[in-house]
């Protein structure tokens, strides 16, 4: 203990001549160029950069504390060098030496700090946007922003930078490759939860793309994109697509792809997370269409002066079975000639004897060469995910215009192309002109255009693709209500999955009982589940024996996923959801669902257990679910006797060892410093104590 004491006392003096070498070679954040702010602990080229364009938007900083505005530099990088920086506008002569010859700045990715106007490059709305956005953080999820880069080339994004609705601004750095994404989080000022505006502008101030989302109002908040709450998150429904239509482009998700390709699903899996009936979902607010009243005072019936032969208007896109729930369903009409059309008096409507006709209201005008959008919660009309029409009727009910359809792609609209050819896209284009996506081939399909069941064990359900129609059975393991409202699972005592109902409406069965399932493959949260839509869709076969699989959690990869497994081990971190339990093979994450109601006090750290479960999937990786206090078995508990026994022992053991690496850690970080610095003298100083302080630590 003496050689510590000593230690220390040691490096005190050390600390103390530092700190009379440092104060008067303060830092001015204010005048400091790429070099110089380098030099300071934590921050390095790329935070010097953001430190530098930071000030060329914002002016000087006012007081040290304002540098944490700058993206990337927190509570603790600001502690760390606080003492060593300033805003004072007196210059030491030391630094106005240097100063006068500049070290030149080492070669980046980022543009020159000083931008004269000619310099700075012009880019062009939209050519990044915004793509996806968490404005309601969760469990181990951040606030943040993800861009997208639409161009066919690398983009620089230094000094750019995104506001919120607040004034606050976070300043990029870096750059984004071509059709690539960019994630920034945790951006200044927080996004609002209930509503906000998120801008991203490039150097010049131009603005690139903005999104208004929730109840911010920007003087049209029908347009706004939804809000989304935990768990969820809002996103482009295809990847960079921008039609200035926030309703239509954005959509709530409970998939969130932080820097990769979108994935949209708008399924719930809990009660409270069941979207209401206000939340916008594609465009639930191009309501009514877009009405133009005529001022002009007729005389007469004016309908009557109309003939048939008159009307040119045609459908150009149906949207019959979109992701999620059949709400969004729409039809857009096109007017494809030089004069305003008024659609007073006509009608929307699907096959003949199916949906009772929409008449479109008094004064509707479509403009030339313009799209309007019908959508089902105002026309009510139910477009069939199998086989109908769409059809737009005069007066007398004869036909204008007629589509019909079969082989329907769940998320995919059904569009007119240039040469009055339709086909199925991804590409959803309500309101403007339709794009394709690449020719949408169906899996399983027969030649009526009906979907095959496909009959399949619980172990093949994984290697077929997402909509594909199944029958398979299986033993129930877990019961509605207990890890979610609308799903349970089910194993055949190999493989299992979960069955997901949006309604809710399950028949009756319980634990143990084997069942049929015919329903559709989908996926959320990365986990492979069957979706099925009613009751019926759920046959209780008989009673069943339901075994747990005993495996090592070493051997547990996602193909277990849905399973009934069985693990052992000792607790080795507790908290108020889950604990993480190793077997001396390797560990896993135990998540305590709300409803399985476990009584997290029967156990702690250090005891051994065995936990039976489901294997779920979560943004953190695999873990397993217990479904109620039975599934925890605990087999040696660790006493307070033991733990403090064994405290006592590992802090003899380890005091020492452990003050020996913090005195040796502190010496290479004063060293680090001392290189970074000017100081020629520090670094001689520092050069000779190391050598004596390692050798008499060693002693």
């Amino acid at each position: 203990m003496k050689k510590i004491f000593l230690s220390l006392w040691v490096l005190s003096g050390i600390f103390l001549f530092l700190g009379n070498v440092y104060a008067n070679e303060l830092i001015n954040i204010n005048i400091a160029n790429i070099e110089e702010l380098d030099t300071l602990p934590g921050i390095g080229i790329a935070k010097a950069q953001a430190i530098v364009d930071y000030r060329e938007l914002n002016g000087s900083f006012a007081t040290i504390e304002d540098i944490m505005n700058v993206s990337g530099i927190g509570q603790v990088t600001y502690d760390n060098m606080k003492d060593l920086i300033t805003v004072d506008t007196v210059v030491t002569e030391e630094v106005t030496v240097i100063q006068s010859e500049p070290s030149p700045v080492p070669v980046t990715n980022y543009v020159a700090t000083e931008f004269s106007e000619s310099e700075l490059l012009g880019y062009e709305v939209h050519e990044v946007v915004i793509n996806e956005f968490l404005s309601d953080a969760f469990d181990e999820q951040v606030e943040f922003v993800e861009l997208y880069n639409n161009s066919q080339y690398v983009i620089d994004l230094t000094g750019w930078w995104i506001e919120e609705g607040s004034g606050k601004k976070s300043i990029l750095g870096g750059s984004v490759m071509a059709q690539d994404f960019f994630v920034l989080e945790h951006p200044k000022g927080s996004l609002n939860n209930t509503g906000d505006i998120i801008k991203l502008f490039d150097p010049t101030g131009g603005l690139i793309d903005q999104v208004v989302y929730g109840s911010w109002d920007d003087g049209n908040i029908n347009n706004n994109a939804p809000k989304a709450d935990d768990p969820f998150a809002v996103a482009r429904v295809y990847d960079g697509q921008d039609t200035d239509m926030d309703s239509i482009d954005f959509v709530i998700t409970m998939e969130i792809t932080k820097g990769i390709e979108n994935i949209i699903y708008i399924e719930s899996d809990e009660e409270e997370y069941t979207l209401s009936t206000s939340t916008k979902i594609y465009n639930s607010v191009i309501t009514n269409t877009t009405t133009i009243k005529n001022n002009l005072e007729n005389i007469g019936n004016k309908n009557s002066q109309r003939n048939i032969e008159d009307v040119n208007i045609i459908i150009t896109e149906i949207l019959p079975n979109p992701a999620g729930s059949d709400s969004t369903e729409m039809i857009e009409l096109y007017n494809p000639t030089n004069e305003d059309f008024d659609l007073t008096g006509l009608r929307l409507d699907d096959e003949e004897g199916g949906s009772r006709p929409y008449k479109i209201p008094d004064n509707t005008f479509i403009k030339a060469g313009e799209y309007m959008v019908f959508g089902k919660w105002d026309t009510k009309i139910a477009l069939n995910n199998t086989i109908d029409s769409a059809r737009l009727l005069w007066l007398d009910d004869t036909v204008v215009d007629e589509i019909d359809y079969v082989s329907v792609v769940e998320g995919a609209s059904f569009s007119r192309d240039e040469d009055d050819e339709w086909q199925w896209t991804t590409q959803i284009t309500p309101g403007v002109k339709n794009t394709f996506s690449k020719p949408l081939v169906k899996i399983v399909s027969n030649t009526s255009g009906y979907k095959l069941i496909v009959n399949v064990s619980l172990s093949e359900i994984r290697t077929l693709e997402v909509g594909t129609q199944i029958k398979t059975k299986g033993i129930v393991s877990v019961m509605p209500n207990i890890f979610g409202t609308q799903y349970f699972y089910i194993t055949d005592n190999i493989a299992g999955v979960q069955v997901y109902m949006y309604s809710k409406d399950f028949p009756e069965f319980e634990v143990g009982d084997e069942v049929e399932i015919v329903g559709e493959i989908s996926m959320a949260y990365g986990e492979t589940r069957v979706k099925i839509k009613a009751k019926k869709d759920i046959v209780v076969l008989d009673k069943a024996e339901l075994v747990e699989q005993k495996i090592e959690i070493n051997e547990i990869t996602e193909n277990y996923i849905g399973s009934y497994l069985q693990i052992s081990g000792e607790i080795t971190e507790k908290k108020s959801t889950y604990i993480y339990l190793d077997d001396g093979s390797e560990e896993i994450k135990v998540y305590f669902k709300k409803n399985a109601n476990i009584d997290k006090s029967l156990f702690d750290v250090g005891d051994n257990m065995i936990i039976k479960g489901i294997l779920g999937n979560s943004t953190s990786g695999v873990q397993l679910m217990p479904r109620f206090d039975m599934d925890i078995e605990l087999i040696d508990v660790a006493t307070s006797t033991d733990n403090l026994l064994n405290s006592q022992e590992i802090k003899k053991n380890n005091t020492e060892k452990y003050l020996t690496a913090i005195i040796i850690g502190l010496v290479l970080t004063l060293i680090g410093i001392s290189l970074k610095s000017r100081a020629f003298f520090i670094k001689r100083f520092l050069k000779r104590f190391l050598v004596s302080i390692i050798s008499f630590v060693k002693r």
